[in-house]
């Protein structure tokens, strides 16, 4: 039994296999690359235990497969193999295969010269690669078929949420709240340990609805999405399931447990100020490059003042709601991140209002008039 895959496809599809390995919690050990082979097709599969992804490898001959023929290797086996040939100087590989040699995988590498004088320079390589036996949950999560009933998103739908709000998010393999992003019925949210961020959940009906995903799943989901205009996505009992061009992947899900309305509950349009997001913006980079923290004033003069000890800087006010006695400490990476949303697509001027926390400081609200995102944090009050 023998196949022969193109060096670039199988290049491209390690890029997901590889991004499934990536997960921290994952043991070396259990850091494989399957292939599933059979006389019309062959997929390259990654699996962890979160996710598992399977990539059709279109360009792929088959040759003395009458069944499914499947076999899996050390994923630091094939990438040290596929890296070595990456790059080249006077060479190039368009073509690997890989046959049964006993109880182990040879692979042959076809090497070219780039230019006909150095024809010298062609070469077979081959390796022999250990193959371990792949278990049977796994082979038989691996076979799941992909939903007929998804939904197609425009992918631009999905990253508006993953963009703005995994920055957001705290990695690690901790499992803590703040490393998760919550899709619930009404609201697409991150609760960080500095901020509570919130879109309203705009995705059709049952797609993302009551699904809880960790760093890597988002970060698996967001790559799938940047790799297309299109994606197909829908929920299961087990996974959510998602489709981009030649590759599938099944992502395992929590349901959303967590009480999160109080963060929108509470908020109060009482005191508040209007500003222009963008030099808003502008201002906390240029704050943030001297210091990580600012003192935020609104002024008598209608004026919002941020000092950071090095740097004065006034923004004017596009309006101003019982605000001019307020004054806090702020980080300015905080500030920066709960400004939600894409600029290019977002309105013009971001809301903050300033709910009384006790005597110590205000709870943070900012927002914009779409009403789509909303976002808090606590500030300490300053005399």
């Amino acid at each position: 039994m023998k196949v022969k895959v193109k060096f670039q496809e199988l290049v491209k599809a390690l890029g997901y296999v590889n991004s499934v390995l990536s997960d921290k919690a994952l043991d070396d050990k259990m850091k494989n690359i399957i292939f599933l082979v059979n006389k019309d097709k062959v997929e390259i599969v990654g699996t962890s235990s979160l996710i598992f992804s399977r990539t059709l490898l279109e360009e792929a001959e088959v040759e003395d497969v009458e069944e499914e023929w499947s076999f899996q290797l050390k994923a630091s086996d094939l990438n040290g193999l596929v890296s070595s040939f990456t790059n080249l100087y006077k060479t190039h590989v368009d073509e690997i295969e890989l046959m049964e040699e006993g109880v182990k995988i040879k692979a042959v590498v076809h090497e070219i010269a780039n230019e006909e004088k150095d024809s010298s320079l062609n070469n077979d390589i081959k390796y022999l690669f250990d193959s371990s036996k792949i278990g049977k949950n796994t082979f038989n999560e691996i076979h799941s078929e992909f939903p007929d009933d998804c939904e197609c998103l425009k992918s631009g739908e999905l990253l508006v949420y993953i963009d703005s709000l995994m920055p957001l998010m705290t990695g690690g393999a901790s499992g803590g709240v703040a490393s998760k992003l919550y899709f619930a019925e009404d609201y697409v949210f991150v609760l960080s340990s500095a901020t509570a961020a919130f879109f309203r959940n705009m995705l059709p009906e049952d797609v993302l609805s009551d699904v809880t995903l960790g760093m890597s799943s988002v970060s698996f989901l967001k790559r799938m999405a940047d790799a297309s205009e299109m994606i197909e996505i829908c929920k299961t009992e087990n996974f959510v399931c998602a489709r981009t061009g030649n590759t599938v992947a099944f992502i395992k899900y929590k349901p959303v447990n967590i009480k999160y309305k109080i963060y929108v509950e509470k908020l109060a349009k009482d005191k508040g100020v209007v500003l222009d997001r963008l030099y808003l913006k502008d201002v906390l980079k240029r704050l943030g490059t001297v210091s990580p923290d600012c003192i935020v004033e609104i002024t008598e003069d209608g004026e919002m003042l941020l000092n950071n000890g090095s740097i004065d800087q006034t923004l004017p006010l596009v309006s101003e709601k019982e605000a001019k006695d307020v004054k806090f400490k702020m980080s300015v990476p905080v500030f920066e991140k709960s400004i939600l949303g894409i600029d290019s697509i977002s309105d013009e001027n971001v809301f903050l209002y300033f709910v009384p926390r006790n005597k110590i400081g205000y709870t943070l609200y900012l927002m914009d008039k779409t009403n789509t995102w909303l976002s808090n944090t606590q500030v300490r009050r300053v005399q």
